[in-house]
């Protein structure tokens, strides 16, 4: 959703929202600058463009990397305020090609309007450094071909991007949920009990659900370890009490993942969730973020699991 872009003295502004956190809104726009950008038609080299980079520090370069290998500067980027602010140094000529003595700037800021959406403000100004040819180069940019149409991309990239690792993020906040409610206040023994010989207790659940969100750490470059991991594997079988960890210390566990995962989902880069998956684990999309679906879509089996054990042990329901 965005307002019309309106042109100010010398500047192009536009105002947008998009269906983000504020940290995804900004990683989109400066990390993935060169995903959302249309470079089929909008590079500055001979070659065709196969990426734009915005370096992430102050002073960093901005600019295209060619099929071939050359690269083009666009700029530079004179402030790096993740996720609220960027500021860049559009440094293109009239003729679009790169001229260091332009001052011309581009300014993004970021601001929370709740926890997945963003008000996105943007501004191109200071265009009064083209001189004689400032009005042809406002025109330029303020038209439909310009910062209008690539801003709607974006928007567009933001909101889908968001999307995917907002539904993943929220089936394991659920799920999360419902186990915490199940385990709550039961004592240690009963962690133990289970209605038959063919089925598991809240020890496993619980471990196995610790597990899997260790492993989801792991594929997101998190470190996480256990000494009673193998315990809780796929396919696991119920072992001698004494072998288990306390319910004290399993507790601790499921509250340090079910704590650092939604973060490692927030701060996941596009490269990351784009890796081919691990071995072994199902996937949907063959992507690391096909398999981090799937661990929050079995999680909610296991989350069920543990919500019957609770009623079963007397303590009533969490669901339904």
């Amino acid at each position: 959703m965005s307002a019309p872009a309106s042109i100010s003295g010398l500047s192009v502004q536009k105002t947008l929202t998009v269906e983000a956190s504020q940290e995804q809104a900004f990683k989109v726009f400066a990390e993935k600058f060169g995903s959302w950008l249309p470079l089929k038609s909008h590079h500055i080299g001979k070659a065709a463009a196969k990426a734009a980079v915005l370096e992430p520090r102050d002073g960093g370069r901005w600019y295209e990397i060619g099929e071939d290998g050359s690269e083009c500067n666009w700029g530079k980027v004179l402030v790096w305020d993740p996720p609220n602010r960027l500021v860049l140094a559009w440094q293109l000529g009239a003729d679009w090609q790169y001229d260091p003595s332009i001052e011309a700037e581009v300014e993004v800021r970021f601001t929370a309007q709740g926890p997945h959406k963003t008000r996105v403000d943007f501004e191109h100004r200071k265009l009064e450094t083209y001189g004689e040819k400032a009005a042809m180069v406002q025109k330029s940019v303020s038209s439909e071909m310009g910062w209008p149409s690539l801003l709607e991309t974006y928007t567009a990239f933001a909101n889908k991007t968001a999307g995917t690792m907002a539904n993943i993020a929220g089936a394991f906040g659920m799920s999360g949920e419902v186990l915490t409610k199940s385990i709550e206040g039961v004592p240690d023994a009963e962690w133990f009990r289970r209605p038959s010989d063919s089925t598991n207790h809240l020890m496993w659940v619980t471990g196995h659900m610790v597990v899997m969100r260790g492993m989801a750490l792991r594929m997101l470059g998190q470190t996480w370890s256990a000494p009673w991991e193998a315990l809780f594997g796929r396919g696991g079988t119920v072992v001698e009490q004494e072998k288990y960890p306390s319910p004290t210390e399993m507790l601790a566990a499921w509250q340090d993942v079910a704590k650092r995962l939604p973060a490692a989902l927030d701060s996941a880069t596009d490269d990351t969730l784009s890796a081919p998956p691990p071995p072994q684990i199902p996937c949907y999309d063959g992507k690391l973020s096909g398999v981090l679906a799937f661990i929050a879509f079995h999680e909610a089996y296991h989350a069920g699991q543990a919500s019957y054990l609770r009623k079963w042990l007397g303590h009533g329901r969490v669901v339904g």
